[in-house]
């Protein structure tokens, strides 16, 4: 009718859409030629994509061959150990070590913090207010230090830079010869009836029952860092870090538990705990590597 404005019409001859980057690369990997004006537009902005299709589309068309062309041989292989490996990871120790290194640590360093605070708060050695409080902040400094040394790099990522062997063998060394050295320094007091027991004809028996009740201790603290472990405990200087670390954890749990000062209980009841966690840890992670 007259007077009245034509009904648009979808106009055939419209510039076509602008291509991104993501449809470009998707018609490589499909074997197809991106071309035509929106192609063209997208090129004049985005150099990337401007060298793919460059030479006559020579680089697209190599790059979309190699992502169709099927694996034969190492590379089959070495993707189906991929699959199967990744098909097995399942349940809570899998979870555990798919966490960010930094968390893994932290969940390392939560539970050796719950065992101290437990036998702080919960079950405190009885002569606490008479035991030397220097001497004692000292000899918790050394296990955590030993702790968060020995931990941090058992469950350190696979990327991180490798500390130095003798740097490893050394903090071991350090950890197990630690608690040995502490036990030669002067007795730390006699004020208190619970610092004198275990001298006497109950001394086996109360060196024995820190001795269980420290690796009891230790074994939990053993078993979340195996859980962490992402691989590394392969190695042996890992795997004897881990086992020190634990001892180390046993050795603060009891030192904030047990009251007796008597060296000879020290010696036997607590300072061997690192040492035969060490020998079990190595021992169990070479049975596990030859099965």
């Amino acid at each position: 009718m007259a007077g009245h404005p034509e009904n648009p019409r979808t106009d055939s001859s419209a510039a076509p859409r602008t291509m991104d980057c993501d449809d470009i690369q998707r018609q490589i990997r499909h074997g197809e030629r991106p071309e035509g004006a929106g192609v063209d537009r997208h090129r004049a902005e985005c150099s990337g994509c401007d060298a793919l299709l460059s030479d006559d589309h020579a680089v697209g068309e190599a790059l979309g061959r190699f992502a169709k062309a099927p694996l034969d041989g190492p590379s089959a292989e070495l993707f189906s150990s991929i699959e199967s490996a990744v098909a097995k990871e399942r349940g809570v120790a899998a979870w555990l070590r798919s966490r960010p290194t930094k968390t893994r640590v932290l969940l390392a360093f939560s539970a050796v913090l719950a065992l101290a605070a437990f036998n702080l708060f919960a079950s405190s050695r009885a002569d606490l207010a008479v035991y030397p409080m220097l001497r004692l902040l000292v000899e918790v400094a050394l296990f955590a230090a030993v702790i968060g040394s020995s931990v941090s790099i058992a469950l350190d990522a696979l990327h991180a830079p490798s500390r130095p062997a003798s740097h490893r063998a050394g903090l071991v060394v350090f950890a197990v010869a630690m608690p040995f050295v502490l036990t030669m320094l002067p007795q730390a007091h006699t004020l208190h009836p619970a610092a004198l027991q275990g001298a006497g004809a109950d001394f086996g028996k109360r060196a024995i029952a820190c001795f269980v009740m420290g690796i009891g201790y230790a074994l939990p603290v053993l078993l979340l860092l195996r859980g962490l472990d992402r691989g590394q405990h392969r190695a042996s200087l890992t795997v004897a870090l881990a086992a020190v670390g634990a001892g180390a954890a046993a050795q603060l749990g009891m030192h904030l538990h047990c009251a007796i000062t008597f060296p000879t209980h020290l010696l036997l009841g607590h300072a061997t705990m690192t040492l035969a966690l060490l020998a079990l840890y190595f021992g169990a992670s070479r049975l596990a590597r030859a099965r």
